[in-house]
């Protein structure tokens, strides 16, 4: 039901990002097609390939916005085969790595490329459109997915300065699973307690919490409960 347009009830009842987890479980399921298919596919084609599907996605996401077509703004935000193409992106830059390409930028223009984004959510914010957010934001994550990726293969990961944003990247995937239910049991808890801070300070504290949070949830649940799995799983192989 994940997978229906237009049915943010199903989709995202009760913790409201699993929708993405769904969404990931499409990907996974095509992944071994597509990536043979991908790969058979020359540097040129995979560029043209890539480039073509980001500007026919941008080209729907803005005219379902500029119409106003509401099931079509949910399919484009929401469904898999929407957001399919930045599966596809992710894929086509490991494809370019083991073909050996090992060029990345430094990691401050990585951030950089993340202005576009800040910039358009600044001067929109009253009026956003989500899609156009999404592939703003593309670029920069593609930059720093190879920022990351070149750096693990050449032993020159994010050490020294950055040591802290490689760690806290380990317990991602549990800050954004945690973070929209911690959102609202904190709420809760201010307004049972009678808690009257600023919205500045709610947003650090919040923003603190999660990650304390989300690190405990990685050590104790995550990490533990991904070791049983595989060793359950090297148990029924060897039977």
């Amino acid at each position: 039901m994940h997978w229906v347009p237009a049915s943010p009830n199903v989709r995202q009842a009760w913790n409201g990002v699993s929708w993405a987890v769904s969404a990931e479980f499409f990907f996974y399921l095509l992944a071994p097609f597509i990536i043979a298919g991908l790969s058979r596919l020359s540097s040129k084609q995979l560029i043209n390939m890539a480039a073509g599907l980001y500007f026919t996605h941008l080209a729907i996401g803005l005219f379902a916005f500029h119409k106003n077509i509401e099931w079509l703004i949910d399919f484009m935000q929401y469904h898999p085969i929407a957001r399919m193409p930045e599966f596809i992106y992710g894929i086509v830059s490991a494809i370019f790595i083991l073909r050996g390409a090992r060029a990345r930028l430094p990691l401050l223009t990585n951030l950089l490329l993340f202005l576009p984004l800040l910039f358009y959510y600044r001067v929109s914010r009253d009026s956003l459109n989500a899609v156009l957010m999404i592939d703003l934001g593309v670029p920069a994550f593609i930059a720093m997915t190879v920022y990351g990726a070149i750096g693990d293969l050449t032993r020159q990961s994010l050490q020294g300065d950055w040591e802290v944003l490689e760690k806290i990247g380990k317990s991602s995937y549990a800050l954004y699973m945690t973070h929209a239910l911690w959102l609202g049991a904190m709420t809760w808890a201010m307004h049972e307690l009678d808690i009257d801070i600023s919205p500045m300070s709610a947003a650090y504290l919040f923003l603190i919490s999660s990650l304390i949070l989300s690190i405990l949830v990685t050590q104790y649940i995550e990490i533990p409960s991904r070791k049983r799995i595989l060793e359950m799983g090297s148990r029924i192989m060897k039977k």
